[in-house]
C-alpha cells in the first residue's frame, strides 16, 4: 500500500515493553500512519524530531534525562509543528495542566486503551486534513496545490477537475523559484511564461513561488524542455529587474496526487545553491552518484572543540571547525541536507557536553541550531555561524572561570545592594554574574551561610529600617519601593523580622528623636 498520504509517528517511552507493545499492537496501515521509529528518552526524541519532523509524537511523561513535558517545550521553542499525545501512569492534575498549556492533543493514562488511542489519532487526522467540519469547502486552485505539495490531500478536492482546469497532462513536475526580486513583480513576470497548458504559477509558502508544469506540453512548445524554459525566464527576468533567480526542477511524477514528491526533490536540488556556483538551474543532474557518504559524526571533532572551548583557544576553534567542514566535503558538493544535518548534530553535541558543567549559565547555550543553520544561505555562512557560536561559548566560559568564587559572591552582593529597590530574582543575579541558577544557589549558601531568598529579604528589611529611621516615608510607598505588590505582605515580612510593624518601628524612632 502506498504511504504517500500517511501521517508519520514517533513513539517515546523509557520502557522497552511499552515501546514494543504500542508499536506492534496498533493497525498503523489501517489508520493511515507510518511509524518512523521509537526512542527511550527525550534527548533522543528531540534529535529525531529535528531531523525527521514527524506529524505526531506519542510520548511518555516520566523519563530519565529528559521527560515528556521538557521534550514538548523544547520542540515548541524550536517551532516544530508536530502534534503531541502524552501517555502516563500518573493521573496528577499538575501534569495534565502543564500538558494542556503546551497544547498536547490528548493525555492518556496507562494502560493505554486501544480504542481511545485510535480515536485520538483519528481526531488529529481530521484536524490536519480539515475534515472536522461537515460543510463543503471550496478550495481555490492555489490552496489545492499548496495542500497537494505538502502531501495534505483532502478527499473533498476534485483532482480530476483541478487537472482539467489547469489543462495539465502527465507527466508533471514542480519548479521552485528563489529570488530577491519583489514578490508580486516576480509572480507577474513568471506568469507571462508559465500559463495553462504549460503550467501554473502559485504561492507555495509565504512570499515563496513555485510552478506546476506539464513536461509534455513544454516539450511540444517553443521551449522544448523545462531547462530551456527556466533558462529563458532567468535571462528575461534578470535583464529587466537586475535580480538573480534560481530554479529547482523536481523529478516528474505521473499524477497530481504525487506532486509532493516532485516538490521535495525540487527543494533538495535547489538547496545546492548554497555552494555558490555559477549555476542558476538545479535538477537531478546536480546530485552526485558518489555513495561513500559518512553516515555518522566522528566524535573527534566534538571532543577537540570542547577542549578548545574550555581552554579558550579561538584559533584552535577555527581550525577544528574548518577541518570538520573539510571532512563534510567528501565530494565537491555533498547533499546539502547531509551537510546541514551534520552541522546541527555537531552543535547539539557541543551544547549537551557543555551543559554538563554546573557553573555554565544555561542562557549561554540558548542558540537554536536547527533554526539558525537552516536559515543560512551558503556553506560559508554555516561555517561562520558555527565558529562565532563556539567562540562566544568559549569567551563566556573564560569569563566565568576567571572569576573566583569569592569574586562572584562579592559581585552578587554588590548587585543586590545597588538594586535593592528593584524586584530582584535569583535568576537576575545569577545572570548578572554569568552563573547557572543551580550553581549560584549552592555557591551563595556555601559562602554566605544563608539562602539567597533569606539574604535578600533581610537586606530589604535592613534598608527599610534605615528609611523608617531617617525619613517620613509612608508604609505603602516603602513597600512599593522595595518591590512588594501590596503593603500587607511587606507588613508581615517586616514584623516577622523585627517584632514590630513598620508603623510601630517608625513611631519608636520618632519618639527617641524627640
Amino acid at each position: 500500500m502506498s504511504t504517500s498520504n500517511y501521517l508519520t509517528l514517533l513513539i517515546v517511552d523509557d520502557e522497552l515493553a511499552i515501546r514494543d507493545g504500542v508499536s506492534k499492537a496498533m493497525p498503523w496501515e489501517d489508520l493511515g500512519i507510518h511509524l518512523i521509529g521509537t526512542c527511550e528518552n527525550g534527548f533522543e526524541a528531540l534529535d529525531m524530531i529535528l531531523i525527521h519532523q514527524p506529524d505526531i509524537v506519542l510520548t511518555d511523561i516520566k523519563m530519565p534525562k529528559c521527560d515528556g513535558l521538557t521534550l514538548i517545550k523544547k520542540a515548541k521553542e524550536q517551532q516544530i509543528a508536530c502534534k503531541f499525545i502524552i501517555m502516563s501512569g500518573y493521573s496528577d492534575f499538575s501534569f495534565a495542566k502543564k500538558a494542556i498549556r503546551y497544547g498536547v492533543e490528548n493525555y492518556l493514562l496507562k494502560p493505554i486503551k486501544k480504542d481511545e488511542l485510535i480515536e485520538t489519532f483519528q481526531n488529529i487526522k481530521n484536524k490536519l486534513y480539515g475534515l472536522a467540519s461537515s460543510n463543503y469547502i471550496e478550495y481555490s486552485v492555489e490552496k489545492q496545490l499548496q495542500e497537494l505539495i505538502h502531501n495534505k490531500h483532502n478527499p473533498k478536492q476534485n483532482i480530476s477537475l483541478l487537472s482539467s482546469n489547469l489543462k495539465l497532462t502527465s507527466p508533471i513536475s514542480i519548479i521552485i523559484f528563489d529570488s530577491p526580486a519583489d514578490f508580486h513583480l516576480l509572480k507577474t513576470a513568471l506568469s507571462q511564461f508559465i500559463t495553462p497548458p504549460i503550467g501554473f504559477v502559485f504561492e507555495y509558502d509565504t512570499q515563496k513561488l513555485a510552478a506546476i508544469v506539464s513536461v509534455n506540453n513544454i516539450i511540444n512548445s517553443k521551449y522544448q524542455s523545462i531547462w530551456a524554459l527556466c533558462t529563458h525566464m532567468i535571462q528575461a527576468i534578470s535583464a529587466s529587474s537586475n535580480a538573480g533567480i534560481y530554479c529547482g526542477i523536481g523529478d516528474s511524477v505521473s499524477e497530481l496526487t504525487f506532486i509532493w514528491q516532485s516538490y521535495r526533490t525540487a527543494l533538495d536540488y535547489l538547496a545546492y545553491k548554497m555552494y555558490k556556483t555559477s549555476q542558476f538551474i538545479f535538477d537531478q543532474a546536480i546530485v552526485s552518484t558518489e555513495v561513500n557518504c559518512p553516515l555518522t559524526l566522528s566524535s573527534k571533532y566534538s571532543e577537540s572543540l570542547i577542549e578548545a572551548i574550555l581552554i579558550h583557544d579561538p584559533m584552535a576553534i577555527t581550525e577544528i571547525t574548518r577541518s570538520f567542514f573539510e571532512w563534510l566535503l567528501y565530494i565537491p558538493m555533498p547533499p546539502p541536507n547531509f551537510v546541514r544535518g551534520m552541522c546541527i548534530h555537531l552543535m547539539i553535541d557541543i551544547q549537551k557536553k557543555l551543559a554538563l558543567y554546573d557553573a555554565i549559565r544555561e542562557e549561554i547555550l540558548q542558540d537554536i541550531p536547527h533554526k539558525a543553520i537552516l536559515s543560512c544561505s551558503t556553506l560559508q555562512d554555516i561555517e561562520n555561524w558555527l565558529i562565532y557560536s563556539f567562540t562566544h561559548y568559549s569567551s563566556c566560559i573564560h569569563h566565568i572561570k576567571s572569576t573566583t568564587q569569592e569574586d562572584a559572591i562579592e559581585l552578587a552582593l554588590n548587585y543586590i545592594e545597588q538594586n535593592i529597590t528593584s524586584k530582584l530574582t535569583l535568576e537576575d543575579v545569577a545572570s548578572h554574574i554569568h552563573l547557572s541558577k543551580s550553581y549560584f544557589t549552592s555557591l551563595f549558601k556555601t559562602k554566605t551561610g544563608e539562602s539567597f531568598r533569606n539574604y535578600l529579604l533581610n537586606a530589604k528589611i535592613e534598608y527599610a529600617k534605615k528609611l523608617l529611621q531617617e525619613s517620613d516615608i509612608t508604609v505603602s510607598n516603602l513597600s512599593y519601593l522595595l518591590g512588594y505588590e501590596e503593603y500587607r505582605s511587606f507588613n508581615r515580612a517586616f514584623k516577622k523580622n523585627t517584632g514590630k510593624t513598620p508603623s510601630e518601628y517608625h513611631k519608636l524612632y520618632a519618639i527617641q528623636k524627640n
